[in-house]
């Protein structure tokens, strides 16, 4: 069914943002590394994956690929990268 959120409990964690004008303020955080999250467009309702340093605010990080239709691809083109070795996993939190 499209709309639902996949489950997440074993990859990512939910968080809430600071508000921002163009940014949803739920975040699915990689566990394995807080640098990576998920993190959807209130505008065109397109999910994007993100790659910021934690010395910046989690605002000025990085958007990696294109924009994706549901939030599982997002979760799968992340998970899938890794897997790949096209994106790189400093560590665990």
């Amino acid at each position: 069914m499209t709309g639902q959120i996949p489950p997440y409990g074993k990859n990512f964690r939910l968080e809430s943002e600071p508000w921002t004008s163009d940014l949803a303020n739920r975040s699915y955080v990689l566990k394995r590394d807080p640098h990576w999250f998920i993190r959807s467009d209130k505008t065109s309702k397109t999910w994007r994956v993100y790659h910021w340093h934690l010395t910046y605010s989690r605002d000025l990080a990085t958007p990696v690929g294109k924009p994706l239709p549901t939030l599982s691809a997002a979760m799968t083109r992340l998970l899938s990268g890794i897997e790949q070795g096209f994106y790189v996993v400093h560590g665990s939190s």
